[in-house]
């Protein structure tokens, strides 16, 4: 990764990303423990830091290593920053377990059935009647439930777990793993990660990882930690209170009987 980078990307990133946090390039040099001009003098393009010195500068920005090597970030436009800040936020938070992600299986994604008024108690799935194609020289007719992705449209499929979380005002977040419903083995472009967001009366895909390459990696890179975190011991928030309570103070007989 550190041979491959673009040194004058690295320095335009972090020049911008300096100037949006109010901080100097003297500051972050500091900070990373190097000489006063180090990183000016990946400006020109020849010279490449220390992967050690990029890390500790990624640090300082709160920004991913990939982000700050390989991705334009004056050029994104204002809805695309705040995307990559939410993006980054949520994989630092994910990483750190700060976060609650329910998974859902592709398999009760895939065979959801809806109810006799055909609610599929799914805010992404409706069901759907349209044609799909079939080995044979006419496509068929189906109804079914259906997650109608910005990708595939209605020819979509789980492909893989999909995860879910809980936000303030009523509202989800859905990272979603498809495929084409109909598509060539080994074809990478079947294939697709999409963030939505649902409070339950509309809902929106936020960006996927076929978007602009800006900001996409870190679509895959979300739903990499998220699957790590998932392998993790949780304790519910509502408990820990109480576990945190004794590890600060004991068991204190007046609190026994309180709610949280």
């Amino acid at each position: 990764m550190v041979n491959q980078f673009n040194s004058k990307t690295l320095f335009n990133n972090i020049s911008y990303l300096a100037s949006q946090q109010g901080k100097k390039i003297g500051e972050l040099e500091a900070a990373a423990g190097v000489s006063t001009g180090y990183i000016s003098r990946t400006k020109e393009g020849n010279f490449k830091p220390g992967i050690e010195v990029v890390i500790n500068i990624a640090n300082e920005l709160n920004v991913s290593v990939d982000t700050l090597l390989n991705s334009n970030l004056s050029e994104l436009t204002p809805t695309e920053q705040y995307l990559r800040n939410l993006l980054e936020r949520l994989i630092s938070d994910t990483t750190k377990d700060k976060l609650d992600w329910n998974v859902e299986t592709a398999d009760s994604l895939n065979y959801i059935q809806p109810d006799e008024n055909g609610n599929t108690g799914h805010p992404l799935f409706s069901v759907k009647t349209f044609m799909v194609p079939t080995e044979v020289e006419y496509p068929e007719e189906v109804t079914r439930p259906v997650f109608e992705s910005r990708t595939f449209g209605n020819q979509t499929c789980i492909a893989d777990d999909c995860f879910n979380l809980q936000l303030n005002y009523n509202t989800t977040l859905y990272l979603m793993s498809i495929c084409k419903s109909v598509h060539q083995v080994g074809d990478p472009n079947a294939y697709a990660k999409e963030l939505w967001i649902s409070n339950n009366t509309e809902q929106q895909e936020l960006y996927s990882n076929k978007g602009a390459e800006t900001i996409s990696h870190l679509i895959d890179e979300l739903y990499t930690v998220v699957v790590e975190s998932s392998k993790h011991p949780k304790i519910k928030h509502d408990l820990k209170s109480a576990l945190d309570s004794y590890l600060e103070n004991g068991i204190d007989e007046d609190l026994r009987g309180l709610p949280f």
